[in-house]
């Protein structure tokens, strides 16, 4: 029983992590399309493309995890 319920609140902050993450990229990505210019960092596409794929890794890992595809 405890097991599961600590399963469950696992899989809700992997996906509420994943949901925040994608947020926080996309409001980046934003930011750099306004503000960026010549002296924006090389590795900041990167930074933008790591942090929206890390995103979806969280978000299906809290998937697969609450259908119990992975455990």
């Amino acid at each position: 029983m405890n097991s599961l319920i600590f399963q469950i609140i696992i899989c809700l902050v992997l996906v509420l992590l994943g949901a925040y993450q994608i947020n926080a990229s996309t409001k980046y990505f934003r930011q750099l399309k306004l503000a960026g210019n010549a002296t924006t960092s090389n590795f900041a596409l990167l930074a933008l493309w790591d942090g929206f794929i890390f995103g979806l890794i969280f978000i299906l890992g809290g998937i697969s995890m609450m259908l119990g595809l992975y455990a």
